[in-house]
């Protein structure tokens, strides 16, 4: 185990400990890797932590006792793999027990991510992460005030592979969001990325908590994706997966403006039991979708509540477009100014809407369908 401590970081709130703590984590990358420690206190940090090529364990005392604080932009952990050719107790990383703060106001032009990991696609075999019981916030949620501080993306990984990401709260700034509403779907919860010849496979997310950033969770050109058990609150958009196979999402509560869930090109989409709510906490407000499905393949939407809470806005409750072998059962939607359930496009063939409940919203309709259904009985 390294204490970073011994390496003359402070912990003090005041003191700038970058220079400290990177040391420490070079002392550990000699090593080989292992457990990098951060006693209770509150460690100022200035710069981007960098690691490379080691399996790294970073914990500290509690998310409400230890405190990484970075003052400037381009902060946060990088975490990256750069050799081709490792054995596979290497190429590892973990965080627990830990909070990640910014005082910074990135645009949406900027880059400031609290965590990034980023692994050798051809390895994909060989990686695994886990990060659980960590808390990542601005400066506003730290300090119970809204000066619009919060991390462009609170988690970045690119082609990782077996993860478990675990009691995580991300907490962004309302403020930044209305301020920046034309732009602000580029500030992200959890960005997964992957490749066109590997991508993710098997990530789980669960018991997550995501407040007031563009999308909650963006999974982008990957694989794999099991979340559960988790709560979005005040986000423009939820989930949002394009060019995906197998993303699972059960037992969640979106609180959204824009999109509840975006899929595009997204095969074997499974949306159970989760409640999607859209509200009217941005000003003016606009149109939203509870589930949007395009060019989506055997997917199935079932047991979901969609209602739509902002009276002045319009939107449909579930949309497809050029999708098929699509299953939509025991579904309750209500509010929505258009349609309920909506299919447009010239490929939604074998698709099957049966048992779902509906009551639209003013001057809003039931069903809006195309000639392809297979079967349709709300």
């Amino acid at each position: 185990m390294i204490n970073v401590k011994d390496f003359g970081a402070q912990g003090n709130g005041t003191t700038d400990d970058t220079t400290s703590v990177q040391n420490a984590i070079e002392k550990l990358e000699e090593n080989k890797g292992g457990l990098l420690y951060f006693p209770k206190g509150t460690y100022i940090l200035s710069k981007q932590l960098k690691i490379q090529n080691v399996s790294i364990r970073i914990t500290g005392d509690g998310k409400s006792m230890t405190f990484l604080k970075w003052i400037k932009l381009d902060g946060g952990i990088f975490f990256e793999e750069t050799v081709s050719k490792i054995d596979y107790e290497l190429n590892t990383f973990s965080m627990e027990h830990i909070s990640l703060i910014t005082t910074q106001a990135p645009t949406p032009q900027q880059t400031h991510t609290a965590i990034t990991l980023k692994f050798n696609p051809l390895l994909i075999a060989y990686q695994r992460y886990n990060i659980q019981n960590v808390q990542i916030a601005g400066n506003s949620t730290y300090l119970r005030t809204d000066n619009y501080s919060m991390w462009k993306t609170g988690i970045h990984s690119i082609n990782g592979w077996g993860a478990n990401i675990n009691n995580v709260e991300i907490f962004g700034s309302e403020g930044r969001l209305k301020t920046h509403s034309a732009e602000t779907k580029q500030y992200k919860g959890i960005l997964f990325e992957g490749t066109a010849h590997g991508g993710l496979t098997r990530t789980f997310v669960s018991n997550t908590y995501i407040n007031f950033t563009g999308q909650g969770i963006s999974c982008e050109s990957s694989e794999g994706h099991y979340i559960s058990n988790f709560e979005f609150v005040g986000v423009w958009v939820g989930i949002n997966a394009t060019s995906n196979f197998v993303v699972e999402v059960t037992n969640g509560h979106i609180d959204f403006a824009e999109f509840g869930i975006n899929a595009k090109e997204v095969s074997a989409l499974k949306v159970n039991n989760c409640t999607l709510l859209k509200s009217a906490w941005v000003t003016p407000s606009i149109p939203g979708n509870g589930i949007t499905l395009t060019a989506c393949t055997d997917s199935t939407i079932i047991g979901n509540s969609i209602i739509n809470n902002d009276t002045n806005s319009k939107g449909n409750g579930i949309i497809t477009a050029d999708s098929n072998m699509l299953l939509v059962t025991n579904n309750n939607v209500r509010g929505f100014r258009d349609f309920s359930f909506c299919l447009i496009g010239t490929r939604n063939q074998n698709t099957s809407f049966i048992g779902n409940i509906s009551m639209q919203g003013t001057g809003g309709g039931q069903f809006y369908g195309s000639p392809d259904i297979n079967e349709y009985n709300i």
